[in-house]
């Protein structure tokens, strides 16, 4: 899971201001707020958002409007590095399918007995 939180947040950033963002700017900018950019936690994501995402926005020349920071720093607080996101589902080599086991029949008629003849055998035998 590493660095998962510092792609997210990058993609994030350049997604909101339809541009590419310095990956290096953004990592000296989680790393000047006490924070690991290669293992980021939770916590240190919530507090770059807080406190960290808009002198980096700044420094870019770039201001967001109101709703589309908060729209960007809910998109980055959201982010669970425990699961895959969507474009990583995407871009991994699809599952094999496995053939579904075949299905009986299911019959209204009750088991037949074993030790009963069927009607095959019993007019063969005559």
């Amino acid at each position: 899971m590493r660095r998962r939180y510092l792609d997210h947040i990058h993609a994030e950033i350049c997604l909101a201001l339809d541009r590419r963002v310095s990956r290096y700017d953004l990592w000296l900018a989680l790393w000047d707020l006490g924070g690991d950019p290669d293992d980021l936690s939770p916590e240190q994501a919530r507090r770059f958002v807080e406190t960290g995402l808009d002198p980096l926005l700044r420094e870019e020349g770039v201001r967001l409007g109101r709703w589309a920071r908060r729209r960007l720093a809910g998109r980055i607080l959201r982010f669970d590095p425990r699961f895959p996101t969507p474009e990583e589902r995407l871009s991994s080599p699809p599952v094999a399918a496995t053939a579904p086991a075949p299905r009986r029949r299911r019959s209204s008629l009750p088991p037949r007995d074993p030790n009963q003849p069927s009607c095959r055998r019993a007019i063969s035998s005559r």
